[in-house]
């Protein structure tokens, strides 16, 4: 049996063990809780890394590929009409339900590659940003208003008279993430500074490709002043406030 002093030594041992124990969980505790919330300020949705939601586009756009092929429809405007591809001079009313569906459409191996790839890039930048469902809202909102004023302007830009795929909504969510990380992406760094290079280069690029024969420049126009007004929208109605970097 031990001697009294020692059992009273111990036990305030043991004492202080479990203090510094609950504190350091405290601490702990308190750590995440500002980490989440400075997170949240600054527009970042942690449980979003794994961005579902644009692997889930991605993967929408490449069976519907797949289908054309297995139809035989790829590689032939013409044959895409009766899925959904978009008429963007002879169109009547009733071919409103294609601004819906032509997104969804790709002439070839390259145009859906590039589709796909920059909605990976700036479909993750969003969802990351703003959430599962503003990407959603983002993508169907910026490929309709392609489609709309594409009709619009058909007959007087340069055009096949017909437009198929995900471009419009991809430059949607390039102005999306161009608004995201250069007006409300204070608190970034580093990363950010990065990213804002990415973006530009990006940017120019896709302009460049606007102007080649036989792309829908319109349509672009269309995606692009649509994902702005719509990422500007979505960021008052959360609540978070502008900070320019």
């Amino acid at each position: 049996m031990l001697p009294s002093p020692m059992i009273g030594v111990i036990s305030r041992l043991r004492s202080q063990s479990s203090m510094s124990a609950n504190a350091c969980s405290q601490v702990d505790l308190i750590s995440s809780g500002l980490a989440l919330r400075g997170a949240a300020e600054i527009g970042y949705h942690p449980d979003m890394s794994n961005r579902i939601v644009t692997i889930a586009l991605a993967t929408v756009l490449l069976a519907m590929f797949f289908y054309e092929i297995a139809i035989g429809a790829a590689g032939n405007e013409v044959a895409l009409l009766p899925l959904g591809a978009l008429r963007t001079r002879g169109w009547s009313p009733v071919d409103w339900w294609r601004v819906l569906t032509f997104s969804f459409l790709h002439l070839n191996a390259l145009h859906l590659a590039l589709n796909v790839a920059g909605v990976l890039w700036l479909g993750g930048i969003t969802e990351r940003r703003l959430g599962p469902t503003s990407l959603v809202v983002l993508f169907v909102m910026s490929a309709i208003m392609s489609g709309v004023v594409g009709m619009l302007l058909g007959p007087w830009l340069p055009t096949t008279g017909i437009a198929i795929g995900a471009s419009g909504a991809v430059f949607g969510l390039l102005a999306a993430a161009l608004l995201l990380v250069f007006r409300y992406g204070a608190g970034h760094g580093t990363r950010d500074r990065t990213l804002r290079v990415a973006l530009m280069i990006g940017f120019i690029a896709g302009v460049t490709l606007s102007l080649l024969p036989g792309v829908s420049f319109a349509g672009h126009l269309g995606g692009f002043m649509s994902g702005a007004l719509i990422t500007g929208l979505i960021v008052r109605r959360q609540g978070k406030v502008p900070q320019k970097s």
